[in-house]
């Protein structure tokens, strides 16, 4: 086998340098022999004085006992082209609520800290407010002017089914029972919008509860003690942690490789961890800055291992091809940094002998390539120790010049 082409040639000095350190290594083992028997090589001679490569090698007697060569049968597979792209873990914002003070007032008291987890209706806060106290006496008044009116429309409605008082009077009563009734409703409207009720007992008519509108953990706090607030002030923010979102941006050339509901591998090096989920949304618009779509997965989380903020990396497999022959990536050599679909597989022969083959290589999968041509399906290739080999065959015995 000739080694003309450039791509064998960047082969070779790649694997040279290793080839110092393994003689070295061995031969203080006393397991490099200083040259090899006829048998154990097979090279055809040159026809012009230019180097070749032998294609039948052995490891130096003993090595065997200090190396672990694993191999793998070339055979048939599904192969897969997997798209990476890097996200952040946000809040599920469907499950977040913002708690505001919606009057002007004074906090007495403050229940919640950071990190507390909290139940829905939980007391967080209270307020002092004037406005709330000025609100509920409104109110009251209301409701008193009702039953003063009430009394007195039942009056006049008994005197006018005894024909005493005049259809006047009765009018009149009946009119202000109806704008008494229409006060009490506008001023019970007034506390709804505020987000307040009756007061328990009259010294309370200033008291506003504050309380956890869900079940969450408080992931924001800006609410002191004393501290005078006006009504749109954030006093507390809640978060339920039990589903959490990750946002990643996808170039416009990837968005035809992704669908909604497709599987997907969410993995986080820092936290040496991975874990699988769905494509929940794609954005339909495209950010003319970036020239990306944001695509969304939604999480489970119910462990709170995934924390808002976390960068990690969301893994799609989005092209499936069956091929015939395959062998994983790490068994094919070829020149560092040079794309090209030529390479070479070490073969495990029936003598136990290696041979170096040359093998072309068609579609390139994730983990896995499919070779087209020099390897049989059912033969055995080294998986491991790919660097020794390659040693061993260049520099070590495995060429004859």
């Amino acid at each position: 086998m000739k080694h003309s082409s450039g791509w064998m040639d960047g082969l070779r000095i790649h694997a040279v340098a290793f080839a110092g350190a393994f003689a070295g290594a061995f031969a203080g083992a006393g397991l490099l022999a200083c040259s090899q028997e006829p048998s154990s090589i097979e090279a055809s001679t040159p026809a012009s004085g230019e180097a070749t490569l032998a294609t039948h090698f052995r490891l130096p007697p003993g090595a065997e006992r200090h190396t672990s060569i694993d191999t793998v049968r070339a055979g048939s597979a599904e192969l897969s082209v997997r798209l990476s792209l890097h996200g952040t873990v946000g809040f599920d914002q469907d499950r977040r609520a913002a708690v505001v003070a919606r009057l002007d007032g004074v906090l007495n008291e403050v229940r919640a800290n950071l990190g507390d987890s909290v139940e829905a209706g939980e007391l967080l806060a209270v307020l002092h407010s004037s406005e709330l106290a000025r609100a509920r006496s409104a109110s009251a008044r209301a409701v008193q002017r009702s039953s003063f009116a009430l009394a007195a429309f039942e009056r006049e409605k008994t005197l006018w089914d005894k024909q005493i008082t005049s259809e006047e009077s009765y009018f009149a009563a009946e009119h202000e029972l109806a704008k008494a009734r229409l006060d009490v409703e506008s001023a019970r409207q007034e506390l709804e919008a505020l987000g307040a009720g009756t007061a328990g007992r009259e010294s309370d008519l200033a008291r506003f509860e504050l309380r956890a509108p869900i079940a969450g953990v408080v992931v924001a706090k800006d609410a002191v003690l004393g501290e005078a607030v006006a009504g749109d002030h954030r006093l507390f923010e809640i978060a339920d942690l039990d589903t959490v979102w990750i946002d990643v941006r996808v170039p416009t050339s990837k968005l035809v490789q992704l669908t909604l509901g497709q599987p997907v591998t969410v993995s986080s090096s820092e936290l040496e961890r991975e874990t699988g989920a769905q494509l929940a949304y794609l954005d339909p618009r495209i950010d003319p800055g970036s020239q990306t779509a944001l695509a969304r997965v939604e999480l489970d989380n119910t462990e709170r291992v995934w924390r808002p903020g976390l960068f990690v990396r969301l893994l799609a497999d989005v092209r499936e091809r069956h091929v015939d022959v395959a062998v994983p990536a790490e068994c094919v050599h070829r020149s560092p940094g040079e794309q090209t679909d030529r390479g070479v597989v070490f073969v495990l022969t029936q003598d136990r002998d290696w041979e170096a083959r040359e093998v072309t290589v068609g579609f390139a999968g994730t983990s896995s390539f499919e070779i087209t041509a020099g390897l049989q399906a059912g033969e055995q290739v080294a998986r491991t120790e790919g660097l020794l080999l390659k040693s061993v065959w260049l520099g070590l015995g495995g060429m004859e010049e």
